[in-house]
């Protein structure tokens, strides 16, 4: 059991972090007002950006999870759960680095 819920996380990352570089990848829209800079000056480095970007990856596997219209015998449950916990390990790894 512990297996296929590492295996199911491990598959819905992968998923997401796919779907993620796609979105990147793809042709930009048509609209006429584009999309407003980040607010962060040019020069600054953000800290840790691979922390950042592994959890802006959960949280997008979390909104899958969530969307899901089968519970899958408890494992898309389960899977939110480890979803939610490897979150709060990222905010608890990035914050014990700015102590």
């Amino acid at each position: 059991m512990k297996k296929s819920s590492a295996y199911l996380v491990a598959t819905v990352l992968a998923v997401s972090i796919a779907s993620s570089a796609y979105a990147q990848t793809s042709v930009p829209s048509t609209s006429a007002a584009p999309e407003p800079a980040p607010q962060t000056a040019p020069h600054v480095k953000e800290r840790h950006p691979q922390m950042h970007h592994a959890r802006k990856a959960l949280e997008n596997a979390k909104k899958h999870l969530q969307d899901a219209k089968h519970d899958y015998n408890g494992h898309r449950t389960k899977a939110l759960e480890l979803v939610d916990q490897a979150i709060q390990e990222i905010d608890a790894g990035v914050d014990s680095v700015k102590k």
